[in-house]
C-alpha cells in the first residue's frame, strides 16, 4: 500500500463523518395534530350522551331518595332515630322489632329523673296487644340521681300500671365479678346509694324472673328484651346482671346498633337492642336533654339551654359554676365562656364551647334534675292485663321477701362481726397476759441474778 493511500485512510479514522438520521419534522407535526384532536373539550362541546347519562343519574338519585322516604315512613310509623350518625333508619326499626317479636319479656328501662319522657308508649301498647302473653317490666335506672321521697312517689305511681322495678347499675370498671348490693330498698338509704358503685335492684329483678319462670313452668328457656330510649342504660342493666362487662357502654348514645345476646343462666337469655325514640312530635331540644343526640352534631345549642335553664333552678346553676347572675341563656354562655377562658379570635366568647360543657356536665348528672309524678287523670287500659302481669311477678310479695332477706343478712352478719371481735378481745387478753408473765418472770430472773 503506498504512503499516500494510508495518509488517506488514517485521515478518515481521525476525523469520521457523522450519522445523519431521518428528519422528524413530519411525525412532529402529525402528533402535534393528534394531541389537538384529544384535547378535552369544554362542557359545552361535549358529546350530548353524557349530558343524557348525568340527567339519568340524577333521576334515579332523586326516584331511590323517594323510595327510601316512603318506605322509612311506612315500616318506622313516624319513629325517630336518636342516633346522629346512624342513617338507615329502616335497619335500626327492625333491629327493635326482632327483639320485641323474640321476647317473652320485655324490660323496658327508664331513666328515673325523667321517667315519663322516655315511656314508650308505642312498645307499652304493642306488648299488651300481641296476644302472645307477653309481660310487660319497668326498670327505673338511675335511682341514685334523684331524692328518695321522689323514688318512692315515682313505685307507686308506676307500680299502678305494670310491676316496677328500682334499680341502678354498676360504675365498677373492672371487666369482670361487678359487685352487687345485698340491701333491700327499704333498707337503703339515698347517701348509701350515692356512693356505692355497685350495682342495686339486680336481686329483685332476677327474682322476678325466676318467679316469671317458675309459676309458668318453664323448662327450656325464656328470651328478656331490654328496650328503652337511648343512653338510658340499656346495657349497663345487662352488664349489671351478668356481673361483667358483656355488652359495649359509653356516655355517647347510638354505641348500640344491632342486636346483643347474652345468656344469664340456663333459663335466662337477654337481648339489648338499640335505642330509638318513637314520638311523632318529638322536641329537639328535649331529646337532647334525655341524652338522645350526641353533643357534638348540635348546630345550635341556645335553644337547649333555654330548657335546660328551666328545668334547674338558677341558684343550682350559680352555685355549679361560680356566677354572680345572668340575663338569659345567651348572658348564661357568654359569662361562662369568659370564666372557661374559651375565647375566638378578637376575644370573643365561644358560647358553642360553652354550651358543649354543660350540656356534658347535664349527662354526667353533675346537674341534679327530677321530675315529680302527675295526678291520676284517667282509668289504665287494659286493666285486666295489668292484673295478670302483676299476678305473674308479684313484685310486692317479693320485695317484702327481699327486705325479710335482708334482715336475715343483717343479723347473720353482726352476729358474725360479734363473734369475730369475741376472738379478737379473747386472743388480746391472752396475749396481754402472756406478755405480762414474761415480763415478771424476767423481773424474777434479774432480782436474783
Amino acid at each position: 500500500m503506498s504512503k499516500d493511500s494510508r495518509k488517506h485512510s488514517d485521515n478518515k479514522k481521525k476525523n469520521p463523518t457523522s450519522i445523519k438520521g431521518p428528519k422528524l419534522d413530519s411525525f412532529k407535526s402529525d402528533s402535534l395534530q393528534t394531541n389537538k384532536n384529544t384535547k378535552v373539550q369544554p362542557p359545552e362541546d361535549r358529546p350530548k350522551t353524557l349530558e343524557a347519562m348525568m340527567r339519568d343519574i340524577e333521576r334515579r338519585q332523586h326516584v331511590y331518595e323517594q323510595e327510601q322516604v316512603s318506605s322509612n315512613e311506612e315500616d318506622c310509623n313516624s319513629c325517630e332515630f336518636a342516633d346522629g350518625y346512624e342513617k338507615s333508619r329502616k335497619t335500626f326499626y327492625r333491629e327493635f322489632k326482632k327483639v320485641i317479636d323474640a321476647s317473652d319479656i320485655i324490660i323496658e328501662v327508664l331513666d328515673a329523673r325523667d321517667p315519663l319522657g322516655c315511656r314508650c308508649p308505642q312498645v307499652e301498647e304493642a306488648v299488651l296487644t300481641s296476644g302472645k302473653n307477653k309481660k310487660l317490666i319497668l326498670l327505673l335506672n338511675k335511682i341514685d340521681l334523684i331524692p328518695r321521697y321522689n323514688l318512692d312517689q315515682w313505685l307507686k305511681y308506676l307500680r299502678n300500671e305494670f310491676p316496677t322495678v328500682a334499680f341502678r347499675a354498676s360504675t365498677q370498671n373492672q371487666r369482670d365479678r361487678l359487685g352487687h348490693v345485698k340491701a333491700s330498698l327499704k333498707a337503703c338509704d339515698e347517701q348509701r346509694l350515692r356512693l356505692s358503685n355497685k350495682c342495686f335492684g339486680a336481686m329483685t329483678l332476677m327474682n322476678l324472673l325466676s318467679n316469671y319462670c317458675r309459676k309458668n313452668d318453664i323448662k327450656t328457656s325464656v328470651t328478656v328484651g331490654v328496650v328503652g330510649y337511648p343512653n338510658v342504660g340499656k346495657s349497663s342493666v345487662i352488664n349489671s346482671l351478668k356481673r361483667s362487662q358483656a355488652c359495649e357502654t359509653g356516655s355517647m348514645p347510638g354505641l348500640t346498633k344491632q342486636i346483643q345476646t347474652v345468656k344469664l343462666d340456663k333459663l335466662i337469655k337477654l337481648f339489648d337492642s338499640p335505642g330509638i325514640v318513637m314520638s311523632k312530635d318529638a322536641n329537639p331540644s328535649a331529646l337532647v336533654l334525655r341524652n338522645c343526640v350526641r353533643i357534638e352534631t348540635i348546630e345550635d345549642p341556645l335553644p337547649v339551654i333555654e330548657l335546660l335553664l328551666q328545668r334547674c333552678t338558677k341558684e343550682q346553676i350559680l352555685l355549679q359554676y361560680n356566677l354572680d347572675d345572668f340575663a338569659d341563656a345567651n348572658d348564661f354562655l357568654m359569662k361562662f365562656a369568659v370564666k372557661l377562658g374559651a375565647l375566638k379570635k378578637g376575644g370573643v366568647p365561644d358560647t358553642h364551647k360553652a354550651a358543649q360543657r354543660v350540656l356534658s356536665d347535664w349527662t354526667n348528672g353533675k346537674l341534679t334534675y327530677f321530675t315529680e309524678p302527675p295526678e291520676r287523670t284517667q282509668e289504665i287500659i287494659h286493666t285486666e292485663l295489668v292484673t295478670q302481669m302483676k299476678e305473674a311477678f308479684d313484685i310486692d310479695a317479693l320485695v317484702d321477701n327481699a327486705d325479710e332477706e335482708y334482715d336475715d343478712f343483717e343479723s347473720i352478719e353482726h352476729e358474725q362481726k360479734e363473734a369475730v371481735n369475741d376472738a379478737c378481745s379473747s386472743h388480746t387478753k391472752d396475749s396481754n397476759e402472756l406478755t405480762v408473765s414474761r415480763n415478771s418472770s424476767s423481773i424474777r430472773e434479774k432480782s436474783v441474778a
